[in-house]
């Protein structure tokens, strides 16, 4: 990211997206002891972010070098608009739909992971998938009334994807997801897109594929209904498939020219469906796409016959200073104090004590609403509470108001005038990102603001006292220059090492560039260098000094020896008539 250094960057390039997970939030170890599922997609490690149990899948793209062929993982990187890259450009559209989603049936993504050159798609940690979670129950008719309740939760999921015009193509019970509570959510709807623009067999799980696309017709919403009633009839059976698990395209295509409308009757007659969910699966598995149900009418079905899920209540909730319930909202959220953790309980308490107008509790439960934790996800609800909290001074409220009004999300359309009022009000209330922000900006005359490199270097200098490496990066870039500020190469060390020790690689380099040039002489007696003139006393003789293509040379007091910028200085190398030299630099103290 390039501010006030070595040239303008827009604004839209150098910051992370709306839906980027920040790599410092996220804890996550790549390592055997935390992979909790793998298939064609790709490996999903365990890990937490925002103090919240996540599951991170990292897409197995083959031709850009997949991390399920990768035995060597390289350090996180900052993910921007300019640094996720796939193959179709669309990829990020559809990874912004998917984060804008808003159902508490489809599986949540939190955002997107760059760690190295890999990509990994960050969600809530499931408990397990649907068909796992019915064998834990022994009791046939508790089994089945657990597999309604998870039916019912998938139905309204197809529903909200069909509705957005989204082909899930690969419907089944592993491809559900269940929770602590039983409650379900529909999972890797549309990744085949994701990993490959052409498919070289058809969509979907041999088994739970409808005809149509077996034969590689037209493949629409009807073809996961027809998937649907393969995955009722496998939950309520505890994985029986009525048309057999064939891996053989040809054996599977010749048992469903055999499933006539009688012969599926007859099949179905033997899986002691009630009558209501026998009439149901069979027109799901109608063999004419056209004549089987949408998922809302599939839905309705459902619900008139599988009340919702009921979660025990504690009844009243007793009255308590906002102070106490947000301290006990936290004890939930993070786990501690003795408390376990529990997002829904903790929302509840954020909430409770946002009523009461308590200025932290509307900025959290403002961000559990935006993510949707513990609590159904809403962007209008996020917003909200980040302007309850915004109007008390919050400066991370702020910051969060400026983002989405930057990007746009969900219903709420881009503003760029509304983000940067935000964005001015969170860097003046201390916000870091937003200080960087507006550097950036001023640099580049972006967000409607005039180009001001004085302006650019005042939120460049804030974030960099306040902690942001690439505003450190590039205040020391600024010193060792000498445009924007006045050339001096201690200071330009002190901030590039302070960048560096937060792992900032542009800042390891320049540190990296200044050592390998080290020389006997003491710092002390540079008395001048810039990326267009150096000159040094010999310790011996006080005599200005450089070094030529291997003998010493002793120069007039007043001679100055042009050089080129410090990465490209070689010894011994002339440069337009002139030595350069063996640069003298001794690494001053960490400050």
């Amino acid at each position: 990211m390039n501010t006030i250094g070595s040239g303008p960057m827009p604004i839209s390039t150098t910051m992370a997206p709306i839906w980027a997970i920040r790599n410092e939030d996220l804890h996550l170890e790549l390592t055997d002891a935390n992979v909790i599922g793998e298939g064609g997609f790709g490996k999903v490690y365990r890990g937490t972010w925002l103090e919240v149990p996540v599951a991170v899948k990292f897409l197995n793209r083959k031709t850009d070098g997949g991390i399920g062929s990768t035995t060597k993982h390289r350090p996180p990187a900052y993910l921007t608009e300019r640094n996720l890259t796939f193959s179709r450009t669309s990829y990020k559209e559809e990874l912004l739909v998917w984060h804008a989603m808003e159902s508490p049936f489809i599986l949540n993504l939190f955002g997107v992971l760059r760690f190295g050159d890999e990509v990994g798609l960050v969600s809530p940690l499931q408990k397990c998938h649907a068909a796992k979670h019915i064998e834990e129950f022994k009791d046939m008719e508790v089994r089945r009334k657990e597999a309604l309740f998870i039916l019912r939760d998938v139905a309204d999921g197809m529903k909200y994807l069909h509705d957005r015009n989204i082909v899930h193509r690969d419907l089944k019970p592993e491809n559900v997801l269940v929770d602590d509570l039983g409650n379900a959510v529909v999972a890797d709807f549309g990744l085949s897109s994701l990993i490959s623009d052409t498919q070289t067999k058809p969509g979907g799980t041999y088994g739970f594929m409808a005809p149509e696309v077996l034969n590689e017709q037209k493949i629409d919403e009807k073809s996961d209904v027809f998937s649907f009633g393969v995955t009722v009839c496998s939950l309520w059976t505890n994985n029986m498939k009525p048309f057999g698990t064939f891996g053989d395209t040809d054996a599977l295509r010749s048992v469903y020219g055999r499933i006539s409308g009688a012969e599926r009757t007859c099949t179905l007659d033997l899986l002691n469906f009630p009558q209501w969910l026998k009439n149901l699966v069979g027109c799901c598995l109608d063999s004419n796409p056209e004549a089987r149900p949408a998922f809302a009418e599939i839905l309705k079905v459902i619900s008139e016959n599988v009340s919702k899920r009921s979660h025990s209540s504690t009844g009243p909730e007793p009255e308590a200073p906002s102070a106490q319930l947000y301290s006990q909202a936290m004890s939930y959220y993070k786990g501690t104090d003795g408390y376990a953790q529990d997002l829904r309980k903790a929302a509840n308490l954020f909430i409770r004590a946002a009523k009461a107008q308590h200025v932290d509790a509307e900025y959290q439960y403002a961000v559990f609403a935006r993510h949707g934790l513990g609590v159904r996800k809403s962007i209008n609800e996020a917003v909200k509470w980040y302007e309850q909290a915004s109007k008390k001074n919050h400066p991370d409220a702020s910051a969060a108001l400026a983002q989405i009004y930057y990007f746009g999300f969900g219903t709420i359309v881009q503003n760029n005038a509304k983000a940067l009022e935000y964005w001015q009000l969170a860097a003046e209330l201390g916000n870091v990102s937003a200080q960087y922000t507006l550097a950036t900006a001023h640099s580049n005359g972006d967000l409607g603001v005039e180009k001001d490199m004085q302006k650019a270097l005042r939120f460049c200098k804030m974030a960099a006292e306040n902690g942001h490496p690439d505003a450190q990066a590039e205040i020391g870039t600024a010193y060792f220059e000498g445009k924007v500020l006045e050339y001096n190469l201690e200071l330009a060390n002190t901030w590039w090492r302070r960048a560096a020790s937060q792992g900032h690689q542009n800042a390891k380099n320049k540190l990296g560039q200044l050592k390998s040039h080290q020389h006997k002489y003491p710092l002390a007696l540079i008395t001048e260098w810039s990326a267009e003139r150096i000159r040094i006393k010999c310790p011996f003789c006080l005599e200005p000094h450089g070094h030529g293509t291997g003998d010493n040379t002793h120069m007039n007091k007043e001679e100055w020896l042009r050089v080129a910028h410090c990465s490209r200085l070689q010894p011994g190398k002339k440069l337009q008539g002139t030595y350069q030299l063996f640069v003298p630099f001794n690494e001053p103290a960490a400050t």
